[in-house]
């Protein structure tokens, strides 16, 4: 999966899940470890995601994406994963609420040092 949002052809749950990192289709949150917070919370949020991605009628997913490219996110930051731009732009609400301050330069070092710094499997 690209660096973007898939086209109507391959919009199913299992390509969305390919391109979570945490998520991976389970019913509850595997993360329970004291130790596994920042999973857990990742897990939560690519899990959201995908619902609202296969849901046309998410008011929620249209604001997160408008966030996203309102804020130029997309063109001013170099993503090393490839999650789609639904998530990212979750990820971005997310950083936002939580730093209090949109920034794309503090958005880019908190995804490298958090979503992508954090082990996603469990072994």
């Amino acid at each position: 999966m690209s660096n973007t949002d898939m086209d109507e052809e391959h919009f199913t749950r299992e390509n969305i899940i390919g391109g979570c990192r945490y998520y991976k289709g389970e019913k509850s949150n595997p993360y329970t470890g004291a130790d596994e917070y920042a999973q857990a919370q990742f897990w939560e949020y690519e899990q959201i995601c995908v619902d609202y991605m296969l849901n046309d009628e998410s008011e929620c997913k249209d604001m997160m994406q408008k966030y996203y490219y309102d804020y130029e996110i997309k063109d001013k930051i170099k993503l090393k994963a490839k999650t789609p731009d639904t998530l990212n732009a979750l990820l971005y609400a997310r950083y936002c609420h939580w730093a209090y301050i949109p920034s794309q330069e503090g958005f880019q070092e908190w995804y490298d040092n958090n979503y992508l710094g954090f082990p996603a499997s469990r072994g």
